[in-house]
């Protein structure tokens, strides 16, 4: 699946690399090519950094739980907006949360795609505990709402000077990046653990957050 995702991103990156030549030769138009680029290009970095299947049943002895809430039970010791979440190869904070209809990016303003919803957006600290580079991004966050699974959306651009949460960390440095999940107005409770790119071990703990903890 993986393999698929990579190679349908690669060909919807050269397709909007094309057309973006061609907006600039007439000029019109090239923002919206632009963001496809750089849509597609996160895309294919999650697709090449997520490790394959194969992988997954060599790290994982045991049989996967049957549904999302015997994986919920999985997770280990909850930690509150202030704590720190240690992963497998990261020591995973929260700098900053917020909760808004809309968000501002340095590329244009994120929307919520289903009437109801809102979006949650929350800015990481990823510190690299292991003495080697390894890859770190939105798409390794195990997320619950109220129970129920839920899946980053697909972002680009900066926020408050903040890039997306995903890339390469050198041994001992730092990420500080931004996810967002779109999230029902009525939601109470969202917790997130981490499973590591590289290994596909999930971490033991998660962080849980209560919607009226946000100010």
């Amino acid at each position: 699946m993986d393999a698929i995702l990579g190679l349908l991103s690669i060909l919807g990156f050269f397709v909007s690399f094309l057309l973006f030549v061609v907006a600039f030769l007439r000029k019109k138009a090239k923002k919206k090519w632009a963001i496809n680029m750089a849509g597609f290009f996160a895309v294919f970095f999650f697709a090449i950094s997520w490790p394959s299947e194969q992988t997954n049943t060599e790290n994982n002895t045991s049989s996967q739980p049957a549904d999302d809430s015997k994986q919920l039970e999985t997770t280990g010791q909850s930690v509150g907006i202030d704590g720190v979440l240690k992963g497998d190869c990261f020591d995973i904070s929260i700098v900053d949360i917020k909760w808004t209809d809309a968000l501002d990016t340095s590329l244009g303003k994120i929307t919520p795609e289903n009437d109801g919803n809102a979006l949650l957006c929350i800015t990481f600290s990823a510190k690299n505990t292991t003495d080697g580079t390894k890859n770190v991004a939105s798409a390794g966050f195990n997320a619950y709402v109220d129970g129920k699974k839920i899946l980053p959306r697909v972002v680009v651009g900066s926020v408050n000077d903040k890039m997306v949460f995903v890339g390469a960390v050198s041994s001992g440095m730092e990420l500080v990046g931004y996810s967002v999940w779109e999230l029902p107005t009525d939601w109470k409770e969202f917790q997130t653990s981490y499973i590591d790119a590289g290994t596909a071990l999930e971490s033991e703990q998660h962080f849980l957050i209560c919607k009226e903890d946000i100010n």
